[in-house]
């Protein structure tokens, strides 16, 4: 079964298993200031660990989609980048738009939601600064 290092203050106490950590907390051992660290890397709660174990968010440093935490975090990053060049021109927007179907189709369906909305935002922005700023100067 998988372990957690759970840290107190920074300093880390032990490695237990999610059913290990549910019974500290059950007795008082571990509480609102103990975290644990996710095989992704980041530190979360121990109430937000355990929350997220009940519902199948982590089991051997996958999340339910069945992509690595870090895949997520490179889709994100690269739909940013797309999102910024449609400030520059409507063929990058259309780019993004495309990326954010492709998201969706892989069921990442709110993430492209976010992208979509950020990308069009961005990408009006650069039309209008186009259209009025440029055309001023």
């Amino acid at each position: 079964m998988r372990k957690y290092k759970v840290f107190w203050k920074g300093e880390c106490v032990g490695e237990f298993t999610a059913e290990e950590i549910r019974e500290g907390v059950g007795r008082g051992t571990f509480g609102a200031l103990h975290s644990a660290l996710l095989n992704s890397g980041k530190m979360v709660s121990v109430s937000e660990l355990l929350r997220r174990v009940g519902e199948g968010l982590v089991e051997g440093g996958q999340n339910s989609e069945g992509g690595s935490a870090k895949k997520d975090f490179d889709f994100l990053i690269f739909g940013y980048a797309l999102a910024g060049l449609a400030f520059l021109s409507p063929a990058s927007l259309f780019g993004a738009v495309f990326y954010c179907a492709f998201l969706y189709k892989s069921g990442r369906g709110a993430l492209a939601g976010q992208l979509l909305i950020l990308s069009l935002f961005i990408g009006i922005l650069g039309v209008c600064f186009e259209k009025f700023v440029l055309a001023s100067l």
